[in-house]
């Protein structure tokens, strides 16, 4: 048979608005789409993070993080370590946002169709075709096969593989002569389809051997031209299909998707959508947060082109805007990943501290959720090598993170990561920092003072049958270097007193006698308990 006179029992391009309504299924979901028309196009489904491609990012996602001076160190992000071949990049999928659409008929696809005539059919027409119905008509029979047939997949996979095909979408999609959205919306939404599977992301990298050599490939311009339209299904569509060229499982493909979204300035195109896009749409936002932190981490360039883009700003906006949203914890969370990838740059260090960025960090790590916990006590820590230099504009912010952090110590003391972070944040702070140091030891919490609470923590990470006491280094060296300053303020009235109480429990408490026993393995942890011996005495 032939599939355009099929096509043209209808009209999809919604010329006529007394057809009835059509619910062919989504790209890799099983959620009816409400209808299509000449002005809008049904929502595309959107993707979570938990059964996400592994390694995103790269190598770098599955290692531990670069982190800058100080007490810095990092956090390891885990992934799903396999993935079936061929399989969708696609996650947790969300149903469409309905939207008022003008109905029109849609047929389901014959049963008995065969996918390369189907190809080579649909692909003149899209190709070379003039008459607007026409392409519309075409493009939305591709999709339509593309999603409800029973021969989908292997019909996106011969759609990678067809030069006519890939050719004639990306016209489509960049073509300024083209004003109807629904051509537009369609024509990414195909292009999203093939980047469903591993070879549609080669294909549309040019990694193939289908496409010309350019750099970077006409698809990923392609794709990058629909993040900047009027349109939300077109950007909707664009960035889920981005997200899964940087979720390949193939590290090669994973990085050449990576440079050329860099090489055509295309990071910009992604940050811009958390300042305008569809604030609204929660799981869209998500996804664009982790398309940021798979091309931050390990990066610098990358790092700085969203600096550039007034990057920091925007995600710690992001956040605020969804403190009292429902659901968000998956949303702050995928920021801070973020953050925590760009605070490893001086220079976007800078711009998160003047962008509020200690005061919203300290709200997120009074939340439950313990992965944001840890990933913005990294971020923090990271940080607070520089907070010293900004204290004056941000004292109060300053001293409610302190107030935090000593809570953690108290509520969190057998968890040696968070722990270990904690402290190191609060030896970086207290370093030549008078105010800390004596708010510090003046803080009350129940019956417990800030000087307790550090004792209190070193103990823990004494005393035997602790799970974390082969961290044991990590956690007393900050520990006794925060001691150290704060037994070093001449200023402070009670000072001698401090010091008298510090000095009775190292030398009385059986764990603590085991001090100079650990500090041995460490050459860091020798040099910060003979400076505290020497300011006890």
């Amino acid at each position: 048979m032939s599939y355009m006179n099929y096509s043209r029992d209808f009209n999809f391009a919604g010329r006529n608005p007394n057809e009835q309504q059509i619910t062919p299924g989504l790209i890799g979901s099983s959620t009816p789409m409400t209808g299509l028309s000449e002005d809008s196009m049904p929502s595309p489904c959107y993707y979570g993070r938990s059964t996400m491609v592994p390694n995103a990012g790269g190598s770098s996602m599955s290692a531990i993080d670069d982190c800058s001076s100080g007490f810095q160190s990092a956090s390891v992000s885990s992934f799903p370590s396999t993935l079936p071949s061929s399989a969708s990049t696609t996650i947790n999928e969300y149903p469409p946002q309905p939207m008022p659409l003008q109905s029109v008929q849609l047929p389901p696809p014959p049963p008995d169709i065969e996918p390369s005539k189907v190809i080579e059919e649909l692909g003149e027409y899209i190709s070379n075709d003039r008459d607007p119905v026409v392409v519309a008509n075409s493009v939305g029979l591709l999709f339509s096969y593309a999603v409800t047939s029973a021969r989908s997949a292997e019909i996106c996979k011969l759609m990678s593989v067809s030069p006519i095909i890939l050719n004639g979408l990306y016209n489509l999609v960049t073509n300024p002569e083209i004003n109807d959205d629904t051509i537009k919306s369609l024509a990414t939404a195909n292009l999203t389809n093939i980047s469903k599977y591993d070879e549609g992301r080669s294909a549309l990298l040019g990694c193939n051997g289908q496409s010309a050599n350019e750099w970077p490939s006409r698809g990923v311009q392609a794709l990058l031209h629909s993040l900047q339209s009027h349109d939300s299904n077109v950007v909707i569509f664009a960035i889920t299909a981005i997200h899964n060229l940087l979720l390949d499982r193939r590290l090669e493909v994973q990085d050449i998707a990576k440079r050329q979204i860099q090489y055509a300035d295309g990071i910009k195109y992604i940050v811009s959508q958390l300042a305008h896009q569809y604030l609204h749409k929660y799981e869209f936002k998500v996804i664009v947060l982790d398309c940021l932190q798979i091309l931050a981490y390990g990066n610098k360039d990358h790092r700085l082109s969203i600096l550039k883009s007034d990057g920091p700003r925007l995600l710690l906006r992001t956040i605020t805007q969804n403190f009292e949203n429902s659901p968000t914890e998956e949303l702050i969370e995928t920021a801070s990943r973020v953050l925590k990838s760009l605070s490893v740059c001086p220079a976007n260090k800078d711009s998160i501290i003047r962008n509020d960025g200690i005061e919203i960090l300290t709200r997120c790590i009074k939340r439950d959720n313990q992965e944001t916990l840890k990933t913005c006590l990294w971020t923090l820590r990271n940080l607070s090598d520089v907070i010293n230099n900004n204290l004056r504009d941000h004292s109060s912010a300053v001293n409610l993170l302190v107030e935090r952090l000593l809570c953690i110590l108290f509520e969190y003391s057998e968890e040696p990561c968070i722990v270990t972070c904690a402290l190191g944040i609060l030896a970086n702070l207290t370093c030549n920092n008078d105010h800390i140091k004596e708010f510090i030891c003046e803080y009350r919490q129940l019956n417990w003072t800030g000087v307790d609470l550090l004792l209190n923590t070193i103990d823990v990470a004494l005393r035997d049958g602790r799970d974390f006491r082969v961290l044991n280094a990590e956690v007393l060296e900050p520990g006794i270097y925060t001691l150290c300053h704060l037994m070093n303020q001449p200023h402070y009235p009670k000072l001698p007193i401090e010091r008298q109480r510090v000095k009775e429990r190292f030398t009385m408490d059986p764990a603590f006698r085991t001090l100079k026993q650990w500090s041995s393995s460490s050459e860091e942890l020798t040099k910060a308990v003979g400076k505290l011996h020497s300011l006890l005495i």
